[in-house]
């Protein structure tokens, strides 16, 4: 404690009093000893004295809500008054915010939150105003906080929710704690965010594998951090189910799921088993109604019903003989064939009284009803026959209303099996061709498209079922003859193609899972499948569940966009973009360039190498590779290397094509180079002026493709679908669905499509409105005839392909649809050889065969024999040239040291005279030079520049665009 200089003084002034001298000789008469100046009057009062101030002595504290007491009850006044207290802050942490209660009486009390020293004020005032100060310090210290950090579940699966739990931290001086979770440990596949806040956080896991987390606990002062358990997450959640499967059936648009083995049926709802029921006799069928409410199972002889809300047999009813498969409605009636008897089997159906009929419908043995959604119609695949067809029954309280079957006879197939889609909207086959269903008969039950397997295999599919939720069919494929496989194939809806792949895991005891059948919920993205531990002799049963996870906890990497194959001369700019590039997040994104190798006379130098957009001019022809990634400033992409092919000044430039182009065409008005690969869903345009290569989705896998007479859009030819493209825009304007497979396609200049589907032996020409989005059939055509449009954009021309003789047709596009209009002339005297290319005048056809025809309005000149190319055996590809007036073909030749090579001819298109030729350069392969096989030739606008498609058939990336002058 600090005395106050006012006290000292006056103590001081005291004892000066105490020592003054008294008596003095006293007054003429007066008394002896009286002093005093005033001769006896009254004696003044004593002077005030000022109050001694005491703020307490100084202490140390650890911090608490409650705050702290600060006594200045030790304070005095010399004089016995009562005293005023004004306590005050007087310097205090920064930040610290502090405050006094009782400011104005002894014991005060400090409330402080914040760590550190604070000097306090204590004033102390009497009634005469005289007054003293006194101070004391108040240290506080902080206690680190108590951080917990707890994890919901340790083995999750893929996609399960999981709380990370900072709830039992404390913080022992009453502060307010803030959480961050950082992720630790995680596989090199995830993708989980890099942090969280909060005291709880949701969150699941994307990928299988280790995980683990460390939480900071921080008080604003100190921080604690605790690591939390390894959360071992799974791909499914597995579950032992107690009863084995056989026959497996589920509610016709998804829901319930029931299967049948020996006398016990089990019944699976929203991905759980939820009851076990005993049946009367040995099930060898099983099937539920629309509804949900009702499951048939079918006996030796006899079937029973069963109410799936209580689980309970309600009857079993005498068939009157052995049953293949059930089918049972909402209204309890059931629908079978007979097990035995002839190839074809009445349909007979049960009453929910049990009273059994037979009707006038036949099926052909074997084949097994899928009810559609809605009831009130059975579809059937033929099985055991050739060629198999798809059949529907339709019905109304047990009474057969009628059949139909595809408009198909052999055209598509179907294999035996049949699944119709939750939704009701189409029907898959087991060859994997897919169905449109209408509820009009005459409109149910044609073509939309067939599933496309990745890398192109082969598909039999030994069960299937489709999500409404995701638009996906999920198909368990048939492996090695056996119905169970270890793999799920996964399917978009909407193109055909297979997008995903689900991998069985093993079991605890480490034997390999295989899916019997599989079940996509329908109202989350949530799949659900019946596996077993072995092919033949299993001895678990397992329901799996599969879950995609939420990306709201996920941060992706940058999607890097760029082309990763493009060409060059030397002395000219190169540029390269990835501006097209992004993240999924929003985030902005910095990129980073970098050359990885140049021929060995180059000596270039990269500048500028952080933009989305890279350009150089190479001086030295050869090959340049280039390396770039994105980054979003917390993900980076994975590199994607980029290669440059330079070529010389004046040599052909070589553009590698990124896979196997179906077709490919040229806009001589837009300079630009249009091709589609056969396993993407895309639509590639490369403009020649730059080499910049960019790709269009399209709503299927393409085939064909057919450029309009201006060069400005492009049709599309899909199975099942057409689409209408803008090239300057680079947008699908419309797709336009059609009942056939896809075909070659050409644009007439109204902007409606004409293609000849490539199914079939004889078809019809399919026109397509985009402007009325309508599709119509017309004329007889043979399936697979390639088709030319010409020039006039009137009329078009096809040629057959699997004929012989080979023969062309001619079409008038002037109507909706197309009709054929006049006859080839010859029976075998003038080749065709299955192709045919109209001159860029319109005056001349030329045919594979190297054979000249007329073009004509003249029916009695059109399609006549006019000459031969010289010295030509077999035209891959062609086209014409007015400003050079000559033709390109795409050929094979001799070189001089005997091998064959390919070779772009050159001739006139008056005497069809060879005036030069173009031998296709050999490319570099691991073994040495590779000649190539063109397939595709095209002159640009002016003539001067020819564009060949060649194939290096032995290399990886085979497929290149050679570009040159003739």
């Amino acid at each position: 404690m600090r005395v106050g200089i006012a006290a000292a003084v006056a103590a001081l002034g005291f004892l000066l009093a105490a020592c003054g001298g008294g008596g003095g000789g006293g007054g003429t008469g007066g008394a002896p000893g009286g002093g005093g100046g005033n001769g006896g009057g009254v004696t003044p009062p004593p002077a005030n004295r000022p109050p001694v101030a005491s703020a307490g002595p100084d202490f140390t504290a650890a911090i608490v809500p409650t705050g702290y007491q600060i006594d200045g009850s030790a304070s005095t006044d010399p004089d016995g008054n009562p005293l005023s207290y004004v306590w005050s802050i007087v310097s205090e942490p920064a930040g610290a915010d502090a405050t006094i209660t009782g400011e104005s009486v002894p014991l005060a009390r400090l409330n402080a939150m914040a760590p550190g020293s604070y000097v306090i004020g204590l004033r102390v005032v009497d009634p005469a105003g005289a007054e003293n100060t006194d101070t004391v310090t108040v240290t506080l210290t902080n206690d680190a906080p108590v951080a917990v950090a707890e994890v919901s579940a340790t083995r999750p699966a893929v996609a399960d929710e999981v709380l990370l739990n900072a709830g039992g931290s404390s913080d022992a001086n009453g502060h307010p704690l803030t959480f961050t979770w950082r992720l630790t440990r995680a596989p090199n596949a995830s993708n989980l965010r890099q942090s969280f806040t909060g005291a709880v956080v949701s969150l699941n896991f994307d990928v299988a594998g280790d995980y683990a987390f460390s939480l900071e606990a921080s008080d604003g002062y100190t921080s604690t951090v605790v690591e939390t358990e390894t959360v071992r997450v799974s791909t499914y959640a597995v579950q032992t189910l107690n009863a084995p499967f056989r026959h497996i059936a589920e509610q016709p648009g998804g829901g319930v799921i029931v299967s049948v083995h020996e006398r016990a049926l089990l019944v699976i709802r929203d991905g759980r088993e939820a009851a076990v029921t005993t049946l009367p006799a040995v099930g060898t069928s099983v099937a539920i109604s629309p509804n949900g409410a009702l499951a048939a199972v079918a006996h030796e002889t006899s079937v029973s019903v069963i109410d799936l809300s209580t689980y309970t047999v309600m009857a079993t009813h005498d068939a009157g003989g052995s049953m293949h498969s059930v089918a049972i409605a909402d209204d309890g009636y059931i629908y079978t064939t007979r097990s035995s008897g002839g190839s074809w089997r009445n349909v007979m159906t049960i009453s929910p009284a049990g009273v059994a009929s037979v009707s006038y419908v036949s099926i052909f043995e074997g084949s097994g009803p899928q009810m559609h959604p809605s009831g009130g119609r059975i579809y059937f695949a033929d099985r055991n026959v050739s060629p198999a067809d798809i059949r529907r029954i339709s019905f109304d309280a047990g009474q057969i209303l009628g059949q139909n079957d595809s408009p198909y006879h052999g055209d598509y197939y179907f294999c035996g099996d049949a699944w119709v889609a939750a939704d009701g909207n189409s029907l898959l086959s087991k060859c994997g061709v897919t169905l449109r269903l209408r509820d009009n008969p005459l409109a149910d039950m044609t073509f939309a498209y067939q599933l496309t397997r990745q890398g192109g295999a082969s598909l039999s599919v030994a069960q299937a079922a489709y999500s409404r939720f995701v638009h996906r069919w999920f198909v368990v494929p048939e492996n090695g003859g056996s119905s169970l496989s270890p793999q799920i194939l996964i399917f978009d809806a909407a193109t055909g193609q297979q997008s995903g792949v689900l991998t069985l895991p093993e079991s605890d005891s480490g034997r390999q899972l295989y899916a019997k059948a599989v079940y996509p919920s329908q109202t989350r993205d949530e799949v659900h499948i019946l596996a077993q531990d072995h092919l033949t002799n299993p001895q678990e049963y397992y329901l799996l569940r599969f879950k995609t996870p939420s990306t709201e906890v996920l941060d992706f990497p940058p999607t890097l966009i760029v082309q990763t194959q493009t060409a060059g001369r030397a002395g000219r700019p190169v540029r390269i973009d990835a501006g097209a590039s992004f993240d999924p997040e929003g985030n902005p994104l910095t990129f980073s360039w970098s050359l990885t190798s140049q021929p060995a006379m180059s000596s270039l130098v990269l500048t500028d190498m952080t933009g989305p957009a890279l350009q150089f001019t190479p001086v030295v022809a050869g090959r340049y590779v280039m390396s770039v990634t994105a980054s979003d400033g917390a993900r980076e992409s994975g590199p994607r290397t980029v290669t440059i092919d330079v070529a010389a000044g004046g040599a052909p430039m070589v553009y590698r094509m990124d896979g196997h182009p179906a077709d490919a065409e040229f806009s001589k008005a837009l300079n630009l180079f249009v091709y589609i690969a056969d396993d993407k869903a895309e639509l590639r345009l490369l403009q020649l002026d730059d080499l910049s290569e960019t790709r269009l989705a399209l709503p299927r896998v393409a085939h064909r493709i057919g450029i309009s007479p201006d060069g400005g859009t492009a049709a599309i030819s899909h199975p099942g679908m057409a689409s209408l493209v803008d090239l300057q825009t680079g947008r699908v304007v419309q797709s336009v669905e059609y009942s056939a497979d896809w075909g070659d396609i050409v644009l007439d200049r109204r902007g409606r499509a004409h293609l000849i589907p490539n199914r079939d032996q004889w078809t019809s020409l399919i026109s397509i409105d985009f402007a009325t989005g309508t599709a119509q059939a017309g004329g007889m055509a043979r399936a697979g005839s390639k088709m030319r449009l010409h020039p006039n954009g009137d009329w078009a021309y096809s040629a057959t392909v699997d004929t012989s003789p080979s023969r062309m047709d001619k079409w008038l596009l002037t109507g909706m649809p197309g009709s054929p209009t006049g006859g080839f002339p010859y029976h075998g005297h003038y080749a065709v050889h299955g192709n045919v290319w109209i001159s860029e005048d319109g005056d001349a056809i030329l045919a594979a065969s190297g054979n000249v025809f007329n073009t004509s309005a003249d029916q009695s000149v059109d399609m006549f024999y006019r000459d031969s190319l010289q010295d030509a055996l077999f035209v891959y590809g062609a086209d014409h040239s007015t400003e050079r007036n000559i033709w390109a073909t795409a050929e094979q030749a001799l070189a001089p040291d005997g091998r064959v090579i390919g070779r772009i001819n050159y001739y006139a298109d008056t005497t069809f005279e060879r005036t030069g030729y173009w031998d296709i350069p050999s490319v570099s392969g691991p073994s040495g030079p590779v000649t190539s096989q063109p397939i595709h030739v095209f002159f640009t606008g002016d003539g001067q520049t020819t564009l060949a498609v060649a194939d290096a058939y032995t290399l990886a990336d085979r497929w290149m665009l050679h570009i040159s002058g003739p």
